[in-house]
Formats: structure tokens, C-alpha cells, sequence
């Protein structure tokens, strides 16, 4: 910890002698933007070691510089990038409104220099629809980041992987919000770039499809949710290996799922398998397993099959306690 604190103390008065330097070519009519350019530095280095009260301070006074000259058109982006800056040490500092003023006024200035079409404006837009989110302000929220999917999809590409996460996040703030439906729309347009832009069987595109079987899930559309669970275990297995963590998970909730609706012999299958991957694997704990056998028990109590449910219910306990299942009777 001293060495990282001597380290940035020395950065921070590099950067203000570099300060001292460029304002007395400012006194002789040097170049402002490189003043502000000084104290935005600093800033950044402010907020990178958590110095937040310091960082907007000195964004606050990267701004006030930039102002006290004619702002041309590259000078707009370089001062929406600071007021972007100032926005986040705001956010950072529990102060959401004022971000989102600043976010404004960062949005207003990048489309002036930049275009309305630009990777720059595009984040902010999802800065902002963050901070709308984090307020409660979902429609907003909504907006903006519709807007930037919008101006990705125009500056990077309908398949980049920009495009993508954005689809996904717009998919998760549906489904958080109640509205599964529009982020299945959401969601099968992101499988669909992803299918055809990642290569096969890519951890990513199982995530999703899980992600889509939640959905369906929600809307009461089991055949779709299972299909969808079914797809993501099959490309996990495919990626990763029958017997990894991530597919024992998988099966263990597409075997509550098969519970749910009734399936109890699809159920048992899934979940016997599941606990054959989580018995290989190392990162399993014994409560997980115990769990795992002691839901096998109960299934087996709803088809009537006592002797099978004792047997799941003693093997429960002895991986939990080796040896003490004198109180399971069948």
C-alpha cells in the first residue's frame, strides 16, 4: 500500500509541475485546452485511487478553462469528454442528478463535435440510461439505451460485439421490469448475431439462450423455456465438457424446471446427471450434492417409490455427515 501511495503522490506532482509549465504558457498566450487537459489528467488519476472529492475538483476546473475561450468544434468533444468525466465522479459520490445534468451537457457537446453518429455519444447515452435505471426512471432509461444500440449498430456494425451486449442489457432491463415478451425480441436478436458472428458452440451464445429460457419461463411458455434451457446445456457441454460446473448447474435447474411442470421423470434424469458432474468435479461442496440428492428423494416421494426416496434421502445425509444415517427408515 505505501509503495502504490508513493507511486501516485510522485505521478500527481509530475502532473502538477507539468500544470505549472503549461499555465505560464497560457500567461503568454499558450495553449488553454492544454491547461484543461492538466487538470482532467489529474482528475482521472483522482478517481482511479478512489480520491473522488479531489477528481471532481479538478474536472470541475478542467471545465471552467475550457470555457474561458472560444470552444470550436474539436474543443466540444474534448469538453464533453470532461464533463462525461465529471458526471461519473458525481455518480460515484451518490450525486445521480447532477450526473445526469452532466451527462447532458456531455451528450449535447460530443454530438456538436463528433456527429450525431459516434462510439463517444453512443456511451454516453448508456451512461445516462444507467444512471435514469439506477433513479428509477425506467422509460428514460429505455430511451437511451435504445438510442445507443441504434448508433452502434450505424458506427460499429449490426454484428459487434457492442451491439450485442447492448441488445442483452436492453434484454435485462425488461425482464427486471416486468416485460418478458420484449426482451425475448431483445434477446433472439442478440443469439442471432452471435450465431453468426462467434464460433460454434460459444459459451456466450448458451448464456443468452438461458437467458431467453427465463423469459419464456416468465410468460408461462414452458415447451419454449425448456427447448431454450435445452439448447444452452447443449452448447455448455459442447464448450466446456459434460462434467463442468457451469452444466451441472444447468441441469440442476432445468430438473427444478421438469419439477415444476410436472415432467418428474425428465426431472430425475436431469438431476441424477447433475450430481454425477458435480461428484467429478472438485468445485462442488457436499451441502450442493446433499441438496441435489435430497430434491432426487422428493421426487421420488411424489411417484409413490418410498424404497428409492429412503435411498436418496440416506445418501444425502451421508455426504453431508460420512456414515450417520441410522435415523432414515424405510
Amino acid at each position: 500500500a505505501t509503495v502504490g501511495g508513493e507511486m501516485r503522490i510522485e505521478k500527481l506532482v509530475t502532473l502538477e509541475e507539468k500544470l505549472k509549465f503549461v499555465k505560464m504558457l497560457k500567461a503568454k498566450g499558450g495553449d488553454t485546452e492544454a491547461v484543461a487537459a492538466c487538470y482532467n489528467h489529474i482528475g482521472e488519476v483522482f478517481y482511479l485511487h478512489g480520491m473522488l472529492n479531489e477528481a471532481k475538483q479538478k474536472f470541475g476546473m478542467a471545465i471552467s478553462v475550457m470555457k474561458e475561450c472560444q470552444v470550436t468544434r474539436e474543443d466540444k468533444a474534448s469538453l464533453g469528454k470532461i464533463y462525461s468525466n465529471l458526471a461519473t465522479v458525481s455518480e460515484k459520490l451518490g450525486r445521480t442528478q447532477d450526473a445526469l445534468t452532466h451527462y447532458q451537457s456531455s451528450l449535447e457537446l460530443l454530438q456538436q463535435g463528433l456527429g450525431e453518429n459516434s462510439t463517444d455519444v453512443a456511451t454516453t447515452l448508456m451512461l445516462m440510461g444507467a444512471a435514469y435505471l439506477r433513479e428509477g426512471f425506467v422509460t428514460e432509461a429505455v430511451d437511451r439505451y435504445k438510442d445507443a444500440l441504434a448508433m452502434l449498430k450505424v458506427t460499429l456494425g449490426e454484428t459487434h460485439p457492442e451491439v450485442t451486449q447492448a441488445l442483452a442489457t436492453l434484454g435485462g432491463i425488461f425482464m427486471s421490469h416486468g416485460k418478458p415478451a420484449a426482451a425475448i425480441v431483445m434477446l433472439e436478436e442478440a443469439r442471432g448475431i452471435m450465431e453468426r458472428s462467434l464460433p460454434l458452440n460459444h459459451p456466450e451464445v448458451a448464456v443468452t439462450m438461458h437467458s431467453i429460457g427465463d423469459a419464456y419461463k416468465a410468460l408461462g411458455q414452458n415447451e419454449q423455456a425448456l427447448s431454450a434451457y435445452e439448447g444452452s446445456l447443449r452448447i455448455l457441454k459442447a464448450a466446456f465438457g459434460p462434467k463442468h460446473r457451469d452444466v451441472a448447474s444447468v441441469l440442476s435447474r432445468l430438473g427444478a424446471f421438469y419439477s415444476q411442470v410436472g415432467r418428474l421423470d425428465e426431472a430425475l434424469e436431469r438431476l441424477k446427471e447433475s450430481i454425477d458432474v458435480q461428484k467429478s468435479s472438485r468445485d462442488a461442496s457436499r451441502t450442493e450434492i446433499a441438496a441435489t440428492m435430497n430434491f432426487v428423494g422428493g421426487l421420488y416421494l411424489r411417484q409413490g417409490k418410498q424404497e428409492l426416496a429412503t435411498e436418496a434421502f440416506r445418501d444425502a445425509i451421508n455426504i453431508v455427515i460420512p456414515g450417520d444415517s441410522a435415523e432414515v427408515r424405510g
